[in-house]
């Protein structure tokens, strides 16, 4: 059992609704699915909490490029397009 299915199973017993779904927001279109899927299994969203996010604590100077814009895609990127999904 996935950690998130624990959550969602902790929230229901507990008289609450929830949803777990996965994705990587870093790809294109995987928030507006994930958003499409929530919407689907609750309802209309009425709040939005994001906290999607890598870091790995390596100085600058080990940090690659491609680190870095993967970083950046999911942190920045990626919670804008949660947001406006």
């Amino acid at each position: 059992k996935s950690a998130a299915d624990a959550t969602v199973a902790e929230i229901v017993a507990n008289g609450g609704k929830a949803f777990a779904v996965q994705a990587d927001i870093a790809e294109d279109g995987a928030a507006k699915r994930a958003i499409a899927e929530s919407v689907k299994a609750l309802g209309p969203l009425t709040g939005l909490a994001v906290s999607a996010g890598i870091f790995e604590g390596l100085p600058i100077d080990d940090m690659s490029l491609d680190f870095w814009e993967r970083t950046m895609a999911i942190n920045v990127r990626g919670t804008f397009l949660v947001v406006q999904a």
